[in-house]
């Protein structure tokens, strides 16, 4: 279940609520519901009822088109790698990530998102983005990866397999708890509750 435009708390996103924006579908497109101070600055204009796709043109409009209206079809989040180009022929690397919300219910019908510039030239704010060019499209899945999965109340790993697998590889154990059996190696001894193991460089 993707989270709930209420489970979005601004307070706690201070450092980086002027990045951060809000799409609602509207007319069958997405289009900014809310958007950051800074996010706007870059482009020099109130950004909110604006198409998501507007800076984007050609076929990266049409991506950008595509990848919004998905998100939330299936389980997983977007980056969009992009530059952003002036009148005056500056350019800067940007940032796009693109989360779905959940509202009424309804998935995939507002998306959180933040895009973050690689830089802070001195002409960003002052001389407005004009065109967004992509670079490359990533999808993620966080919650298929094995931290993810150990950190997630619902569905733990095997605390025994994870460890086994780790001394296999010849590495120490993120975590161990008294009541798990951890097999040890002939060169590792204890310190407290944690098995130490011998590595480093010889000369």
């Amino acid at each position: 279940m993707w989270p709930d435009r209420s489970d979005v708390h601004p307070a706690r996103c201070r450092d980086i609520l002027g990045d951060m924006f809000i799409l609602e579908s509207k007319k069958n497109e997405l289009v900014y519901r809310l958007a950051g101070t800074k996010l706007c600055g870059m482009f020099g204009e109130e950004l909110k009822q604006k198409p998501f796709s507007t800076p984007y043109s050609g076929a990266d409009r049409r991506s950008a088109d595509d990848w919004v209206n998905r998100l939330g079809e299936e389980d997983y989040v977007v980056v969009i790698s992009s530059f952003g180009l002036t009148d005056k022929g500056e350019r800067i690397n940007l940032e796009t990530l693109l989360l779905p919300l959940s509202h009424n219910g309804i998935r995939g019908s507002r998306i959180l998102g933040i895009t973050s510039p690689g830089e802070s030239p001195y002409w960003l704010g002052t001389d407005p983005l004009t065109e967004q060019v992509i670079r490359s499209v990533r999808v993620l899945r966080p919650w298929e990866d094995d931290t993810y999965l150990s950190n997630w109340p619902f569905k733990k790993p095997s605390l025994s397999s994870d460890i086994e697998r780790r001394i296999n590889l010849e590495a120490p154990a993120l975590y161990a708890k008294s009541n798990a059996k951890i097999t040890e190696r002939p060169d590792a001894r204890r310190v407290a509750h944690l098995t130490v193991l011998q590595g480093g460089r010889e000369n």
